[in-house]
């Protein structure tokens, strides 16, 4: 079954920027225009009256080059004694790649996790650093200030930047999964240009020319708007419906 897979920190932070492309540059920054997107996700939530479940954003930095295992353990250090407020995880590590995880419990269902990852490559190092902000509950906030800040300290300030919005709906009645995807990939203000049905589940990529950031599909379009819904048989009229822009970055 095709589906977009969380397969690691690795693969996101550095296999999907070979496919971004960028529309010409918007008044609002980046950071601005992220958050009209959420409220706009948001917006549609509230019309369609889903049940939010959770909401992220992720930030991906640019790849830095370091000279050895030591800069990379001095940067950590020092942003670990910066954040003592976050809690410190070494991941996985071996003699080519070494990655640490900082998590900090922000209350009200909010949840920061920064990671770093740096990896051997052709005698160099590459250190690729990610933000994420992840809210458990509906009443969590977007701090759009917040992020301006963690990414202005991570010096992350030029990252890509993805929303995520997942939700749930028992309103469907009669009316088919692409049905509903489709009204609400227009009601994004966007263009489907990609397609994914099966019985229990449908996946539209789609276009809106009012923002940013792009990800290039096979047929030589591009897409920044993501909706999926998928059906849980065992949960009656139950539906998960995901949004997500420029792309859904977790499984679903």
């Amino acid at each position: 079954m095709q589906k977009m897979i969380k397969a690691g920190f690795l693969a996101f932070v550095i296999g999907i920027c070979g496919a971004m492309v960028f529309a010409p540059t918007h008044e609002k920054n980046k950071d601005q225009l992220l958050f009209a997107k959420a409220e706009a996700m948001l917006e549609l939530a509230k019309q369609e009256q889903l049940h939010v479940i959770s909401w992220q954003v992720r930030a991906k930095g640019n790849e830095e080059v370091l000279h050895s295992k030591g800069e990379y353990e001095q940067k950590v250090d020092a942003f670990a004694a910066e954040h003592p407020t976050f809690e410190r995880q070494p991941l996985e590590s071996n003699q080519d790649s070494w990655s640490e995880v900082f998590i900090q419990d922000m209350g009200n269902g909010l949840q920061e996790v920064v990671k770093w990852l740096a990896v051997k490559d052709e005698g160099q190092i590459i250190l690729v650093k990610s933000y994420e902000l992840i809210a458990s509950t509906e009443e969590s906030v977007f701090d759009q200030a917040l992020l301006k800040e963690r990414l202005n300290r991570l010096e992350m300030e030029s990252a890509l930047l993805f929303y995520q919005l997942t939700a749930e709906t028992t309103t469907l009645n009669d009316d088919s999964l692409f049905a509903t995807g489709k009204r609400y990939t227009e009601q994004l203000g966007a263009t489907i240009q990609e397609v994914l049905k099966e019985e229990t589940f449908v996946s539209l990529s789609a276009y809106n020319n009012e923002w940013d950031t792009g990800i290039a599909l096979v047929n030589g379009n591009n897409m920044n708007v993501q909706v999926a819904l998928r059906q849980n048989p065992d949960l009656g009229q139950q539906t998960r419906v995901t949004l997500g822009t420029p792309i859904i970055t977790t499984e679903y």
